[in-house]
């Protein structure tokens, strides 16, 4: 779920900037008060008031010394809360299931990471402590405009809550456009990313023109949403400068008709001017309260998935698997494997052989039933073999040690990498510090199972997933993952519908009608 604002010691920083809202509420009236000295000093002639005359200055200094202060502390409980944010979405994620994920747009997962977290960030750290702000000093510069004087106080007072009534029908138009930019944001971002990968083959497609066309097309409209949302938002910030400077003539004209002392018209004058401030900033609160409000309604979607923690794992030998009437997506599964032993799952495209190894290794949760692992009350170490083994961004020994405990050394990596064909990758990459690409898009696909077959013999697994449906099996890889089945002591699972793996099996099982039958 989506963290509590004040959690985590935030509590602590949106107090500093309550007290320092009030430190400047103090220095406006202070401000308003030795303005009003100073006039009265020039007014009758009077010598220089050194004493008005440093409380002006002090009073302008504090309030910009708490201005700083509150946008410090802002920015860091806007990025506190953002970063809460990002790992409660990455610790749900991660529990999800892996199809759920799978079937997300990865444009629009990429904008819940960078441009929902920055409307998180702004809100909280922008938004919220400026509508603080602005609910302490407002009634603070009003209560000092009315000891100056009752009548000019009055007058300006009718001014400023027109304002902000007039600020608050302009921004209800902000919500939708929000919304609208959004959308537009993400579409491009899914396009953008399927096609970037691709752009040197839809060219030579001849597909580059219509691509081109379509891109254009998406920026315009975007374009367009973008520049009808900015409008709206600099009419919302003019109408406060509009308000203020109608406040400002009211006040002189009140002046003259009440024979007000021009001391303190020029004090209300300066309060006016401080009130000035929280009253622009509150245009922009509604503004990024409307982007905070979007992206927490994006974000409770991904919240509202379900999520099942998978617990922790340890060693205890190659792993049971228990299927206990299992169902998920169409599958209806109520069968066991002992430790050690090896099963081939065979069965037609979409029958759901991926979907079996998923449940096994926990990247799938099962819909009803258990999945379990005999007596063990912690997860197996286990291996996965296939598309849904990641490969993360980073050089060739973090490809080849993701998640492997301890850490072998790179004598012992160097060893072990000509069973699997990965001496020329070495070369090629020139070293174990080479980088690999993310998701290993610099790696061919025997390049890459060979990374996978590799980590799977660091790690020592108990259970071993490999879906072959994912897997160019040509002679030189179906060697080298013989090699590993060859040297396994773990229980493994393998989703294939060929015979190169036949040997290796000690029950083949097959799919048919989503009930998983012997096959002989």
């Amino acid at each position: 779920m989506i963290p509590a604002i004040l959690d985590q010691g935030r509590s602590k920083d949106v107090a500093l900037v309550t007290a320092a809202s009030i430190g400047q509420a103090i220095g406006a009236g202070l401000a308003a008060f030795a303005t009003r000295d100073i006039f009265g000093a020039l007014q009758n002639s009077s010598p220089a008031p050194k004493t008005a005359l440093a409380v002006l200055m002090l009073a302008w200094l504090l309030i910009a010394l708490l201005r700083i202060v509150n946008r410090t502390i802002a920015e860091r409980l806007g990025q506190d809360f953002a970063a809460s944010l990002r790992h409660a979405l990455f610790r749900h994620l991660s529990n999800m299931n892996q199809s759920d994920i799978a079937g997300r747009r990865m444009g629009a997962m990429g904008l819940r990471f960078v441009g929902d977290l920055s409307a998180a960030r702004l809100w909280v750290g922008l938004g919220l402590t400026q509508l603080y702000s602005a609910t302490v000093v407002l009634p603070g510069a009003i209560i000092a405009l009315y000891w100056l004087n009752i009548s000019l106080a009055t007058s300006a007072l009718w001014p400023i809550l027109f304002t902000v009534v007039v600020m608050l029908a302009v921004a209800r138009q902000i919500a939708p456009l929000h919304s609208n930019l959004r959308s537009k944001r993400a579409s491009i971002a899914t396009s953008m990313m399927e096609r970037v990968a691709v752009a040197a083959n839809l060219n030579v497609l001849g597909r580059l023109p219509m691509e081109t066309t379509r891109l254009e097309k998406d920026n315009k409209q975007l374009k367009s949403v973008a520049v009808a949302r900015a409008r709206t938002v600099a009419c919302l910030r003019a109408v406060p400068e509009i308000g203020l400077a109608v406040a400002g003539i009211s006040v002189m004209a009140t002046a003259f008709l009440v024979s007000a002392p021009a001391a303190e018209v020029a004090g209300a004058l300066a309060v006016l001017s401080i009130l000035f401030l929280p009253v622009r900033d509150l245009a922009g609160v509604w503004d990024r309260r409307c982007a905070w409000m979007i992206a927490r309604q994006k974000c409770e979607i991904v919240f509202a998935k379900p999520s099942h923690p998978r617990g922790e794992r340890a060693r205890s030998g190659a792993a049971i698997v228990k299927f206990d009437q299992v169902t998920y997506r169409g599958l209806n599964l109520d069968f066991s494997i002992d430790a050690g032993e090896k099963v081939l799952i065979s069965g037609g495209p979409g029958s759901g052989k991926s979907s079996i190894l998923g449940l096994a290794i926990g990247l799938n949760i099962a819909e009803t039933g258990t999945v379990s692992f005999g007596d063990r009350t912690l997860r197996p170490v286990s291996a996965i073999i296939g598309s849904q083994a990641p490969i993360l961004q980073g050089s060739l020994r973090r490809a080849l040690c993701l998640g492997v405990e301890p850490r072998p050394s790179d004598n012992e990596i160097l060893s072990v990498l000509g069973k699997y064909g990965l001496e020329a990758l070495v070369q090629r990459l020139e070293g174990l510090d080479g980088r690999v690409g993310e998701a290993g898009r610099n790696l061919s696909s025997s390049e890459r199972t060979g990374v996978l077959l590799a980590r799977a013999e660091f790690t020592r697994p108990e259970l071993i997933v490999l879906d072959a449906a994912d897997i160019v099996l040509d002679p030189a890889t179906v060697e080298a993952i013989g090699r590993l089945l060859d040297l396994t002591e773990a229980t493994v699972l393998i989703a294939c519908d060929t015979g190169h793996f036949d040997r290796f099996a000690d029950r083949h099982l097959r799919i048919e009608q989503g009930q998983l039958i012997p096959h002989f």
